[in-house]
């Protein structure tokens, strides 16, 4: 990560620091004027829960789920219900140990360490633009082409050819009533507000260039991560493909750690529906980008297959997400109606003092 950020001050001439982020905030942040991003150690413990969750066809989340629950409870000052749900973490973690036994798992090390480079430098880019607005311009200006390009998306008949994608959502396991009931409402609920997702055009207008900006960062994090990495770890054609999936990845890992945020805390109808949009137009954007560098630098062939394996990790991501709601319905409504509990210092080192001691196992759980 340091390395990182001193190729960023050397290219760039911004000197950021690293500091600590508050103990419930799993993803980093940055104060662009204070040149500061505010890191958790705790990421690299979830990405590899993540990336070893959707490795498995049948994956039970809790784990994922769990992880981000602790720390959304943390975060809102419920030290009790926190504390229950490390207990459940630590208890749901050993069964998962037992599972990853039978499995064939692959290595996440190199997955989690291009992923981190990813949310660092996205970040970093932040305090870049607004420190130099040539690059920030040039970024931009790629951004809102790259959202052209995707906003003229017809949308006539589109919920009946996506009724196959759409019962991706549906969980396996429930009983089959149960499965045709979500489908048809997950069904309805997208052909009642398609157009609102897909209404791409609006970031084009001048007071939406924030989710450019999104998208321009998204852009120097790919593009500075994988160049940092693959001179790391070679510029073979499969490295490459890998790296690219797992960068098109953070996104949906992005979208994961805000939609857990806006249903626990009962978001509502207007604002699920602007951050599908939002995650719907950063995700195809930074598609475009490694499409085009695939045109340039590899056989076509090698933007096809990057093209079918991603999509085949975004539908694993997608069941993920749903799993992790549909089972904690009871936590939603208590994050809704949280109890006063007033902060207390040595209640948060406690808890986080137990929680580094269960998560230490899970790095454990990366194999080479």
């Amino acid at each position: 990560m340091q390395e990182a950020l001193n190729r960023v001050r050397d290219h760039y001439g911004t000197h950021l620091r690293l500091s600590q982020a508050r103990p419930g905030s799993v993803l980093p942040h940055v104060d662009v004027e204070g040149c500061e991003i505010r890191f958790n150690s705790k990421l690299p413990s979830f990405l590899t829960l993540y990336n070893m969750t959707i490795q498995q066809e049948d994956a039970d989340s809790e784990c994922v789920t769990l992880f981000r629950l602790y720390n959304l409870y943390l975060d809102n000052d419920a030290y009790t219900l926190a504390e229950e749900t490390l207990r459940q973490f630590e208890r749901k973690l050993n069964s998962f140990e037992r599972q990853l036994r039978h499995c064939d798992i692959q290595s996440v090390r190199q997955s989690v360490e291009i992923q981190t480079l990813f949310f660092l430098l996205h970040e970093a880019a932040h305090a870049v633009f607004y420190r130099d607005t040539q690059t920030r311009s040039e970024f931009i200006a790629e951004a809102r082409t790259k959202v052209e390009e995707d906003s003229d998306i017809p949308t006539a008949n589109l919920p009946e050819r996506m009724k196959n994608y759409l019962r991706t959502f549906v969980p396996d396991g429930l009983p089959e009533e149960l499965q045709q009931a979500m489908l048809e409402g997950v069904y309805s609920t997208f052909k009642q507000h398609v157009d609102d997702i897909y209404d791409f055009a609006r970031y084009l207008r001048p007071e939406q260039e924030w989710i450019l900006e999104e998208c321009a960062c998204d852009h120097f994090a790919w593009q500075r991560a994988l160049v940092q990495y693959m001179e790391t770890v070679g510029m073979g054609g499969d490295a490459v493909l890998q790296s690219n999936i797992d960068l098109q990845l953070t996104l949906h890992i992005y979208a994961y750690d805000k939609a857990m945020e806006s249903v626990f805390t009962n978001a509502d109808t207007e604002a699920k529906i602007e951050q599908l949009r939002e995650d719907g137009i950063r995700r195809a954007a930074l598609r475009q980008h490694i499409d085009d560098f695939y045109q340039k630098i590899y056989p076509a062939d090698h933007g096809s297959l990057f093209l079918r394996l991603a999509e085949e990790r975004d539908e694993r991501a997608k069941r993920l997400l749903v799993c992790s709601t549909i089972h904690h319905i009871s936590d939603m409504n208590t994050l809704q109606a949280l109890p006063s509990e007033p902060f207390s210092e040595p209640r948060v080192a406690a808890l986080e003092a137990r929680f580094e001691e269960i998560v230490k196992r899970v790095d454990d759980l990366i194999v080479d």
